[in-house]
Order: structure tokens, then sequence, then C-alpha cells
């Protein structure tokens, strides 16, 4: 009886460690993603940014000049170069989050890890 709880246990903790490992790989692959194709898996949300720029800009300007001096209208020159600067912080917030979460989950990663075989080698031990 406690050779066979043993071995449930063990091979229960395999499991989760192991359905651990998986959903790490997966979330490191997604944010490696994010970080080195960044143009490519966000451009919708990228190209979205020209539009709602000029939006916002147009109506803070037409609803009160004077409290919102800095959103006049303005030209397409200056409208493009906000445009660049913001796409350009965006970019770098989205690379910058896509680090931090690499770090956080290669630090998961490894302890699923060393969970997982410091149990294997429980249940191995344990057959003998």
């Amino acid at each position: 009886m406690q050779k066979t709880l043993l071995h449930i246990y063990a091979l229960l903790i395999c499991f989760v460690s192991t359905t651990r490992i998986m959903v790490q790989s997966k979330l490191i692959l997604s944010a490696s993603m994010d970080w080195k194709l960044t143009t490519l898996k966000h451009r919708v949300s990228l190209e979205k940014i020209l539009a709602t720029m000029r939006i916002f800009v147009a109506y803070k300007a037409e609803k009160d000049p004077k409290k919102y001096p800095i959103y006049r209208a303005m030209s397409q020159e200056e409208l493009e170069e906000v445009r660049i600067q913001e796409r350009s912080r965006r970019i770098f917030h989205i690379k910058s989050d896509a680090i931090k979460d690499i770090m956080t989950y290669v630090g998961w990663l490894s302890v699923a890890c060393i969970c997982f075989f410091i149990h294997f080698r429980v249940y191995k031990g344990s057959l003998t």
C-alpha cells in the first residue's frame, strides 16, 4: 500500500510537471515571437495607430483649441512624425514586455523540470 501511494504521488507530480512544461514552452515560443517578430505579429494594431491619431488630433483640435493647445490641427508631416514616434514607442513596449515574460516563463519552466526529475527519480527508486 505504501509503495502504491508513493507511485501514484510521484506519477501525479510528473504528470503535472509535464503539463506545466508544455504550457511554459508554448508561452516562451509566443513571447519569443512577440520579441523577434513584433511588426509581423502586431501588424493590425500598429496600423491602427495612424487612423486613431488622425481622429484623436482632429477631435481635440476642434473641441476646444484653447484648452488643448498641443492638439492643434497638425499638418500631414507633423502627424506622420507623431505616428512614427507612437509606433516606435509601442514596439519598444511590446518587446520589453516580451523579454520580461520570457524571463518569467523560463523560471517557471526550470521549476517544472526540477520537480519532474526529482519525482521521476522517486518513482524509479520506489520500483525496486
